[in-house]
């Protein structure tokens, strides 16, 4: 029973490990691409982090990319948890090439992009489920 328990624990461990490599994957090519564009790097935020898986597992439910989910857009849901900013952005999409696949199909949509280099973002989150990628950005 312990050990299958601790074997569980392993599996979970490794998962959060790979999900947590794919989001700081994400955050070291923004701000590589905010680098070259004399932008300032953004630093990982565990509220938009949240936000972004939610609202990614409600997009892989969906089996449809949106902006839109049942706890309202954007700022509607980061203030559900609490959360008082000043600016926000978001990127979704969907895509099976992981984190590099999500951030190449954002930094080539110039809207994507524009979202990427907004100098007014100071933080970010990521999540990721079954391919359905969101890129939260904001500023408190």
């Amino acid at each position: 029973m312990l050990g299958k328990l601790l074997l569980a624990l392993l599996v979970l461990t490794v998962a959060v490990q790979a999900y947590s490599n794919g989001y700081n994957r994400v955050l070291e090519l923004v701000n590589q691409e905010r680098g070259q564009a004399g932008v300032g790097p953004l630093s990982l935020d565990r509220s938009l982090i949240s936000d972004a898986e939610q609202h990614s597992r409600y997009q892989a439910e969906l089996g449809s990319i949106t902006h839109n989910d049942k706890r309202g857009q954007g700022m509607d849901r980061l203030e559900l948890l609490g959360v008082q900013i000043q600016f926000w952005a978001e990127n979704v999409c969907y895509t099976s090439g992981g984190p590099d696949g999500a951030f190449d199909s954002w930094i080539r949509s110039p809207n994507h992009r524009e979202n990427i280099l907004n100098p007014q973002a100071t933080h970010m989150g990521v999540g990721e489920a079954n391919g359905y990628w969101t890129q939260v950005f904001a500023r408190y």
